[in-house]
């Protein structure tokens, strides 16, 4: 499921005209990726899905990738580096779920601080996410594909004999119209 799609966004925009249809999908697509590329999240895809992640056992809790958490279905490790994740650890012996702060933190001194060889020896099957996108991703998703499309992104235009000029910016998010990037940075998953 997308984020925005073309009759979405033509219900926000009030357009009833097809003339530019292909532009809006292929602009409507490109603005879908850059916000869960932006963002560093799928949002709804693994809600009801499950999603398996390996982790490393060196810290006593581990963040999944999705957000918030939902559940987990199970976490087990593998005890010989040999790629068989064989060791199944047990709910509220072994980790604790923190639903609040979307982490499995590990009780006392189990194995997420003790494996012999930590680099992903852990793997964790779990559901994240949102049943739904958030209504702001949705308005920015439209306001970005505005923006787009009427390439406001460039530095230089030219009016009936005016210009106006843009300052360029040395990265490309700084470019995001502030609303925009406000509003992507609330709902953004910092890899830790």
């Amino acid at each position: 499921m997308a984020i925005l799609d073309l009759s979405t966004y033509k219900d926000y925009q009030n357009i009833s005209s097809d003339t530019n249809d292909t532009k809006i999908i292929k602009t409507i697509g490109a603005v879908n990726e850059f916000i869960c590329s932006y963002c560093n999240r799928t949002f709804v895809d693994y809600f009801a899905t499950d999603k398996t992640e390996y982790f490393d056992a060196t810290e006593s809790e581990y963040y999944p990738e999705e957000f918030p958490l939902v559940s987990v279905t199970s976490i087990s490790y593998s005890s010989e580096d040999d790629g068989v994740y064989d060791k199944d650890l047990t709910p509220f012996t072994d980790y604790v779920i923190d639903i609040k702060n979307s982490r499995v933190a590990a009780v006392g001194v189990s194995y997420f601080v003790t494996a012999a060889t930590p680099i992903n020896s852990g793997k964790i099957v779990y559901k994240g996410g949102l049943e739904n996108y958030p209504e702001d991703i949705v308005q920015a998703a439209v306001m970005l594909t505005e923006y787009y499309m009427e390439e406001a992104y460039t530095p230089r235009k030219s009016l009936a004999g005016a210009s106006v000029d843009s300052m360029i910016q040395p990265d490309l998010t700084a470019r995001l119209p502030q609303h925009i990037r406000r509003t992507l940075e609330h709902h953004r998953a910092f890899n830790i």
